[in-house]
C-alpha cells in the first residue's frame, strides 16, 4: 500500500465516474449490437447501457455486433455508418482495421491504445487518438495513462493535454513535499534573480514547508483544523473558486487564495518561459487535486489533499482522501463519511488511517505493519475517546492491521479506497 496505489483506484473506482451516457457526436466509432429492423433502414441499436434507432448505411444483421461511424445529421435522427473490415458482423475489427478507418499510423502504441479503447467500449475520435498517442512517450506508464483517458471521457471532462497531465501528476511517487523543495532550491538560482515573480513565489514555498511544521508538538483539534485550513488557502485549492466570487462583486470576501502557490506559480511560468517549465509539475499536481474534488454529481462526493507536513523533524506528505454521501444541500457530511489518511514515515513507515463515520460515531482502522503497533495505539485509546466525546462524537472502537490484503483474503479489494463504494452500497447511512 502506497499513496500512489490510493490514489490511482480512485481513477477506477465506479462511485467517482458518472453513469450517464457518453453524448453521441459525428465522427465517433462506437460498437453496438442490432436488436431489431424497422422500415425505412433504421434498426433498434443497443451502444452498452444505451438503445438508439438509427438509420445504418449498409447490409447488417439482427443480433450481430458491429462497430459503426457516427455520420453527420439534423435534428434527432441519428446515421450509422458500418466500419470497412467488420461487414460481417463477427465482432470487433482489429486495431489494425480501426487504425487504416481513422488514418493513424499502425505504431505500437496507436496499437495499444486503440485495444485499449475498444475492450472499454469507448468512443472514439481520429483527433482524440491523434492526441492521446501524443501525450505518451516510451516512460509512460500505460496503466495510469489509459486509466485517467477513460474517467476524462466517461466523466466529460475536456479531452486535454492539461486535463491529461493534472491528473498524472497526482499520482506522482515523488512526494509533493520534495518537489517543493526542489522548486525551492531552484528558484534560488542567481539567474533568476532578475525576474519579479521569483521572490513572492520562494517565500509562499518555505511559508507552506515552514507551516508544515505546526503539527509539532501536537496541537489541539482547533489548532490543527487551523493549520490544515492554512495549508489548503496556501497552496491555492480554492484560487478558482474566490476569482469567481469576486468577479461576481462580493469584493469584501478575504482574497489569501489569490496571494497562494498556484497563482504565484502561473505568474512565474509566465515570465519565466522556458525556465518555467520545471515547475510545471507542481501546477499540474495541485490541478490535479482540484479536478478530483470537484462534483461529478454521483452519489459519492470525493476530496483529495495532498499537504506537506512534518513530524518529529521529518518531512511527509499527508494524504487526505473525504468521501462521503452528499446533504440535501449538495454538502459533505462529516456526520456520515469515511476519510482515509495516508502518511509515509521514517521510523514506522506506510501507515493508513481509516476512520469511519455513521452517525457521529466513529470506527477507527489502522493499517501499518510495525510490530508492537497495536499495545503503542492502546496507550492512548482512553484519550482520543474523551477527545471525540468533547465534540460530540463516540468512537466505538481502534483496529489496527497489518494491511487489508492479508486481513481480507476473500475480498478483491486492495486498499481503503476500493471498498468505499461497497460500504456505501451496505449501510443507510439515514439510520
Amino acid at each position: 500500500m502506497n499513496q500512489v496505489h490510493l490514489i490511482r483506484s480512485l481513477f477506477q473506482n465506479e462511485g467517482l465516474q458518472k453513469t450517464a451516457v457518453t453524448p453521441i457526436k459525428p465522427a465517433q466509432m462506437i460498437y453496438g449490437t442490432v436488436k431489431r429492423f424497422y422500415p425505412n433502414q433504421t434498426a433498434l441499436i443497443q451502444m452498452g447501457n444505451l438503445k438508439v434507432t438509427a438509420h445504418v448505411q449498409a447490409d447488417i444483421s439482427e443480433a450481430a455486433g458491429y462497430w459503426f461511424e457516427v455520420q453527420p445529421h439534423q435534428g434527432d435522427e441519428l446515421y450509422l455508418k458500418v466500419i470497412k473490415g467488420n461487414e460481417s458482423g463477427s465482432g470487433q475489427p482489429d486495431a489494425a482495421s480501426v487504425l487504416q478507418h481513422l488514418q493513424l499510423p499502425e505504431t505500437k502504441r496507436n496499437q495499444q491504445l486503440i485495444e485499449f479503447f475498444l475492450s472499454k467500449n469507448l468512443p472514439l475520435m481520429k483527433e482524440q487518438m491523434r492526441e492521446a498517442a501524443s501525450w505518451m512517450n516510451s516512460k509512460t506508464d500505460f496503466s495510469k495513462a489509459s486509466a485517467v483517458m477513460e474517467f476524462m471521457i466517461k466523466n466529460g471532462l475536456p479531452f486535454t493535454k492539461e486535463v491529461f497531465q493534472s491528473f498524472l501528476a497526482v499520482q506522482e511517487s515523488q512526494s509533493f513535499t520534495s518537489q517543493l523543495e526542489q522548486a525551492s532550491e531552484y528558484l534560488g538560482n542567481p539567474k533568476l534573480a532578475s525576474f519579479q515573480s521569483i521572490e513572492p513565489l520562494k517565500q509562499m514555498i518555505g511559508r507552506i514547508l515552514d507551516n508544515g511544521d505546526q503539527l509539532q508538538p501536537v496541537p489541539s483539534a482547533g489548532e490543527a483544523k487551523s493549520m490544515l485550513k492554512g495549508l489548503v488557502e496556501s497552496l491555492g485549492l480554492e484560487y478558482e473558486r474566490e476569482i469567481k466570487i469576486r468577479l461576481a462583486g462580493n469584493l469584501e470576501r478575504p482574497a489569501e487564495s489569490l496571494d497562494s502557490l498556484k497563482p504565484l506559480l502561473m505568474s512565474a511560468m509566465k515570465e519565466l518561459k522556458s525556465d518555467g517549465k520545471a515547475l510545471e509539475p507542481i501546477l499540474h499536481r495541485l490541478t490535479g487535486m482540484q479536478l478530483i474534488s470537484q462534483d461529478y454529481n454521483g452519489p459519492i462526493q470525493y476530496i483529495l489533499m495532498q499537504l506537506p507536513i512534518s513530524f518529529g523533524g521529518d518531512s511527509t506528505d499527508l494524504t487526505i482522501q473525504w468521501s462521503g454521501k452528499k446533504t440535501d444541500k449538495g454538502q459533505l457530511d462529516p456526520n456520515h463519511c469515511r476519510i482515509v489518511f495516508y502518511l509515509e514515515l521514517k521510523r514506522i513507515h506506510d501507515t493508513v488511517i481509516d476512520m469511519l463515520v455513521q452517525n457521529k460515531v466513529i470506527q477507527v482502522t489502522i493499517m501499518n505493519e510495525t510490530k508492537g503497533m497495536e499495545s503503542a495505539v492502546a496507550m492512548f485509546r482512553p484519550i482520543l475517546k474523551e477527545k471525540l466525546k468533547s465534540i460530540g462524537y463516540q468512537l466505538s472502537g481502534i483496529k489496527v492491521i497489518e494491511s487489508y490484503e492479508k486481513n481480507n483474503k476473500e475480498s478483491s479489494q486492495k486498499n481503503p479506497v476500493d471498498f468505499i463504494q461497497q460500504f456505501y452500497q451496505g449501510v443507510d447511512l439515514k439510520v
